[in-house]
């Protein structure tokens, strides 16, 4: 009972920080801040990404440990396993690279 209530509330919280993303993305839009827009578009893209990505790759996985499948690019499982870990972790740190810079570029437009 208790984890299917865990498994709800993270549902819902998940939902609830999409849709914070996407008013960001159109705050964003609508004040010009361009780095801002591309921020929350890449933690949309990285939202969509860590919600879907278990079920895309669940059969992979479990065809590459069968051994029906081979591994992409001649990776071991362990290789792979971790190409994919990594992803949501690169987009996220481009998103905040962005933010920073456009941050940067707003704080220093303020002081000249």
């Amino acid at each position: 009972m208790i984890g299917l209530l865990i498994n709800i509330y993270g549902f819902f919280l998940s939902l609830f920080i999409f849709f914070l993303l996407i008013i960001g993305l159109v705050f964003s839009k609508k004040q010009g801040f361009k780095e801002g827009f591309y921020f929350f578009l890449l933690m949309i893209i990285h939202q969509m990404y860590s919600f879907i990505a278990p079920w895309m790759f669940q059969n992979y996985f479990d065809s590459v440990m069968a051994g029906t499948a081979s591994p992409l690019f001649g990776m071991t499982s362990g290789e792979m396993f971790q190409l994919f870990n990594n992803i949501p972790f690169t987009i996220e740190c481009i998103a905040y690279f962005f933010l920073v810079i456009g941050i940067y570029r707003l704080w220093r437009n303020k002081m000249t």
